[in-house]
């Protein structure tokens, strides 16, 4: 992967992911969940099932970050949002999440949710930043999510 020069204030691109940035999400998840990361089998399946959208963020046709999220019938679950290591704290996590809160309205889906591992203090700040409210803490085997959630 070559060297990245984007600033928060690039222009940054967020479309859909399409087959040929399978290979970069895969490396960036791998760099940023270590051994909680998805396989190339993980986010095909994810993306097939027809309410689930993949989108990645790009700058100079790079991709620099990604997000998986479920579309439900008054809700939208995201499912996954990881970026760049050597990118983050730039502001493309957060135009992600904004992407996502453009979709909210009052009359169908109102709400935003993402369940946080608690070791991911820098996620859990971002949503925080962005207006979500940590809303009720789940317990799976030993370890702590945080749900957190934006309410239009």
């Amino acid at each position: 992967m070559e060297p990245i020069d984007y600033r928060p204030g690039d222009p940054l691109h967020l479309r859909w992911l399409v087959e040929r940035d399978i290979p970069e999400v895969i490396l960036i998840d791998r760099l940023c969940f270590g051994h909680d990361s998805w396989v190339e089998e993980d986010f095909r399946e994810s993306t097939k099932t027809r309410n689930v959208v993949g989108m990645v963020a790009t700058h100079r046709e790079q991709v620099l970050g990604y997000m998986i999220y479920e579309l439900r019938k008054r809700e939208i679950k995201l499912l996954r949002l990881a970026v760049l290591p050597s990118q983050q704290r730039r502001s493309i996590g957060t135009r992600c999440v904004m992407k996502l809160l453009e979709k909210l309205n009052n009359g169908r889906r109102r709400t935003l949710f993402v369940d946080v591992p608690e070791n991911r203090l820098p996620l859990q700040l971002m949503l925080k930043k962005a207006g979500f409210l940590a809303t009720e803490i789940l317990k799976e085997n030993e370890s702590e999510q945080y749900r957190m959630v934006y309410i239009v």
